[in-house]
């Protein structure tokens, strides 16, 4: 099969899965992209073999999680391990033995499998496949039939259709995208990326994908002055136990990837999640109590890359 590429809100997932489970041994990645998410799955031999996704819900480490594998706190200490060692983090988990080898399969298959379904709900949006799958890790297989996954797609579809009151919702979705199309006109790109972001979650709105674009991609031009104004005058409290529960694993991740970077700049440049997400990690990292601002005393001299953690 060739590659090709288009819109959700020309031809959904429900369409293009069976399309693909047609084609005897497919061999490909599918790339899907909404707003700030980005999805990638790939497929061989008929298969899906492997899952990735810039959302932090999405990974590896919040399903372990979730299945009490770790701790949100042990997970970003493995996953900075596996870093520091030059591994793929799956493959670090089953190699250290910091989890069991049947621990890590059932976690990577429950997050492709909510990833793969969740966007039978996605309304907009753009989607790419490209005849190559990405290489997997032989150590950890993934083998999901693209026929059991379509059928848990329409079931979530069903589900969710059965749930909606469409009373008033184009008018409310209209409003929400022409605020932040003033918010936009304003410079509040970060606000108007929240607001185009919420008008995706619910409705093809093709403007609004493009609106959500060009406000990330505006506000990210502008995250290295805004980390500047942090810059020596932050410090990294303890993680508590129990941890926040409004963290994800992905935010202790960041807590530790940034905790030990030079500057709060490159901590965020270097985060495999990309800045923009990584800059709302960090907001949320300072609104639960972890990450803390202060003002520097009249004639105090500190690090001239920020304040070290205090932990």
């Amino acid at each position: 099969m060739k590659g090709f590429k288009g819109n959700l809100s020309d031809y959904r997932l429900s369409l293009l899965t069976p399309a693909l489970a047609s084609v005897p041994q497919l061999g490909g990645t599918l790339k899907i992209e909404r707003g700030s998410i980005i999805r990638q799955f790939s497929f061989e031999l008929g298969l899906l073999v492997r899952a990735h996704s810039n959302d932090p819900s999405d990974h590896l480490s919040q399903a372990l999680v979730e299945l009490n594998a770790l701790t949100a706190s042990e997970a970003a200490r493995l996953h900075q391990a596996a870093r520091a060692n030059g591994r793929v983090y799956g493959e670090y988990l089953v190699k250290s033995g910091g989890v069991s080898p049947s621990k890590v399969i059932e976690s990577l298959k429950l997050k492709a499998e909510e990833a793969f379904k969740d966007c039978y709900l996605w309304q907009s949006g753009d989607f790419e496949y490209l005849p190559v799958a990405e290489p997997r890790l032989k150590e950890i297989p993934l083998q999901l039939s693209l026929n059991d996954l379509h059928a848990q797609g329409m079931r979530h579809l069903a589900d969710q259709r059965s749930r909606i009151d469409p009373t008033g919702e184009n008018k409310n979705l209209r409003s929400l995208v022409e605020l932040a199309k003033d918010l936009f006109a304003d410079h509040h790109f970060e606000a108007a990326a929240d607001l185009a972001s919420q008008a995706l979650e619910h409705s093809p709105v093709p403007e609004a994908q493009t609106l959500y674009r060009e406000a990330e991609y505006e506000f990210t031009q502008r995250i290295p002055h805004q980390l500047k104004s942090l810059e020596g005058q932050i410090c990294f409290e303890p993680i508590p136990v129990p941890a926040p529960p409004q963290l994800t694993a992905d935010d202790f991740y960041l807590y530790t990837q940034l905790k030990g970077a030079p500057t709060l700049c490159e901590g965020i440049n270097q985060s495999a999640m990309g800045s923009f997400p990584a800059w709302r990690g960090l907001k949320r990292l300072i609104r639960a109590g972890l990450v803390r601002r202060f003002e520097p005393s009249a004639g105090a001299q500190t690090h001239p890359f920020g304040v070290r953690a205090l932990a």
